[in-house]
């Protein structure tokens, strides 16, 4: 590399020396260069840091300001493109990578450093895909892959694993055979997003959006967004069975919005829209769009070639405009994308800006049940177990993820490894789930033991963190059983309420709700909901009506997380994770093995829904 400077610099010199006499003679300004910085993707890293790539090959990273102290978004780490080519996507692996376009053959890879990144390799595949311009994570039959879409018209399925990294194992073609009548014959995939069941919907220049079904790589489902379609799809957003697709335009007679339903047998067009500032103006094309659920509505944001990001509402499946803000630049259209929880929207172009959606949130939140193998006494591998589980959680959409009792160390592990381990709350590790938390946007509730700094003593104890990463604090249990496995702890003496997104939430631990005195205490201090934490096995001193009679007696819901596996002299293998309400049991949840349950709750309605639930690829 040092061999050539000097005759990069001596070529430089030549042209800046050619530029300069022909610029002499006539006294004008000749341009000898012109580097184009538009936005092409913007993808949130967690909640606080989000990652911009350009057309000028940069790749950077953001932190959200703090208002008021801080205007706008930090510049945390300027990165380039291994190839100097424009960075078209960059999407977030499980491994907390990032993985980046590079070139028409390859893709590159960037492991996370400090609270930046680094790159790591560059990993190629066909150079009949082309560069790489969309992608999404899709679980196939419990294992999780990512899909690639590019320039080409292709897909390429990568096999993720942790020891072998990211692998493509199959390469499907998906362009038109009937592609729509454009000057430019571009086939580019802009947009791949994961349905349910291991299909994938796509978009795409050439005019056709596509079900995908990725275990068997074929096209379930063709067809084109508009017959009368003069360009090509932009982008595509999803939320449960609508999808929003975004378009460039000709004139002012094509439509840029389309909202349809899914269903397996195809895609039915509910409405489309032209989104402008005025019907008389031409050509103006959409790009990146969101569906966000808002209370009891469905609200949707989309950036156009005006330089606007639009706010709307779908209302009887019409497509509702209702606000709109210039993002910086006419004629040029914003790229985008919201957090977690649609808490924060970053939006950028040759500008960047970040919003805060009004109430974007809602009243719904998903919980995560780990009902979890842990190994006993294997502090490490259990640590290990929990921040995979939390990982996969929230890329579920996980807002709220509750771990059994004693998740970090296993029911009986006194006996294995002792007490001396125990460390006051928040240690090294706590922290770091702080952190994991923060960048995922979710809260926890840790099952661990616990020493107290200023005594010594030991406890049974739930941390909680919010999604900002802060510990809010410890809930220690109270009815500790008087036997070898629990009396190392010291009971609880206090019942603290715990607000999470604005819901006050009363914790228990297993054989506190034996009995009605705690959990009338916390429907005394008017919480919202009771969490329970616990590794209750089944059987003659299993918690059989427990759990219904302190939702009945309370009048409120009541979630539980209990275990799996087993340890001397104790089983959980049927051990029931629980949902009840009003006194009734909702759903049981039970698994032999670590597995993560779903349960949405939409506590304006006071309803609970199963959401899915996946299995834990760790060895137990």
């Amino acid at each position: 590399m040092h061999a050539r400077r000097p005759l990069a610099i001596l070529l430089g010199l030549l042209l800046h020396a050619a530029v300069a006499a022909r610029a002499g003679a006539s006294g004008e300004l000749l341009e000898a260069g012109h580097t184009y910085n538009q936005a092409q993707t913007l993808r949130w890293i967690d909640a606080e840091r989000f990652a911009v790539g350009r057309w000028d090959g940069s790749l950077t990273l953001f932190r959200r300001p703090a208002w008021p102290r801080e205007s706008g978004p930090v510049l945390l780490q300027a990165l380039t493109s291994r190839s100097a080519r424009e960075i078209l996507n960059v999407d977030v692996l499980p491994s907390g990578e990032l993985v980046a376009s590079n070139d028409s053959e390859s893709l590159s890879v960037w492991e996370p450093e400090g609270n930046g990144f680094r790159f790591s390799r560059n990993l190629p595949f066909d150079a009949a895909a082309g560069t790489f311009d969309s992608g999404s994570l899709v679980d196939v039959h419990r294992r999780t892959v990512y899909v690639s879409g590019h320039e080409n018209g292709r897909l390429i399925r990568w096999r993720l694993d942790p020891r072998d990294g990211m692998t493509p194992d199959a390469l499907l073609d998906v362009r038109s055979p009937d592609p729509i009548r454009s000057p430019y014959p571009i086939k580019n995939v802009r947009a791949v997003v994961p349905w349910r069941d291991g299909i994938v919907i796509t978009a795409a220049e050439d005019g056709d959006l596509c079900l995908v079904d990725v275990a068997s790589m074929r096209v379930v489902h063709r067809q084109r967004y508009n017959p009368d379609a003069q360009r090509g799809l932009n982008g595509l957003a999803l939320l449960d069975n609508l999808l929003l697709a975004t378009n460039c335009t000709v004139g002012t007679g094509e439509h840029n919005l389309w909202l349809y339903r899914i269903s397996r047998s195809g895609l039915t067009l509910l409405d489309s829209r032209y989104v402008a500032t005025s019907p008389d103006v031409a050509d103006v094309f959409s790009v990146s769009a969101a569906l966000v659920p808002i209370g009891d509505e469905t609200h949707f944001y989309v950036t156009t070639g005006e330089g606007i990001l639009w706010r709307g509402r779908v209302e009887n499946d019409r497509l509702l405009l209702l606000d709109s803000v210039t993002t910086g630049h006419p004629g040029v259209a914003p790229v985008f994308d919201l957090t977690r929880g649609a808490t924060f929207l970053a939006a950028a172009d040759h500008d960047l800006r970040v919003f805060q959606p009004h109430q974007a949130a809602g009243p719904a939140r998903r919980i995560a049940l780990l009902h979890l193998f842990p190994k006993l006494g294997d502090v490490p591998a259990n640590r290990r177990l929990l921040e995979e589980a939390i990982r996969k959680a929230a890329r579920a959409g996980a807002d709220w993820i509750v771990t059994p009792e004693l998740a970090e160390s296993g029911y009986k592990f006194v006996a294995q490894i002792g007490t001396e381990w125990i460390e006051p709350c928040p240690s090294a590790w706590m922290e770091e789930l702080s952190g994991l938390a923060a960048r995922l946007g979710v809260s926890l509730f840790i099952g661990f033991p616990e020493r107290e700094k200023e005594t010594g003593l030991l406890h049974n104890s739930v941390a909680v963190i919010d999604r900002r990463g802060a510990l809010l604090g410890t809930y220690r249990k109270v009815n500790v059983l008087p036997t070898p496995s629990e009396n190392w702890a010291v009971p609880g003496t206090e019942t603290p309420v715990f607000t999470i997104d604005g819901t006050r939430i009363g914790l228990l631990i297993c054989a506190d709700s034996y009995n009605a005195v705690i959990a009338g205490k916390y429907a005394n201090a008017g919480v919202d909901l009771l969490l329970s934490s616990a590794a209750w096995a089944p059987g003659s001193m299993g918690p059989n009506d427990c759990w219904e009679d302190r939702s009945r007696e309370t009048g409120l819901p009541l979630v539980v997380c209990n275990r799996s596996g087993a340890e001397p002299d104790l089983s959980w293998v049927e051990a029931e994770s629980v949902v009840d309400q009003g006194g009734k049991r909702l759903f049981t949840f039970q698994s032999p093995t670590s597995k993560v349950f779903l349960v949405d709750w939409d506590r304006k309605r006071g309803t609970f829904s199963q959401a899915g639930s996946f299995a834990l690829d760790v060895a137990e």
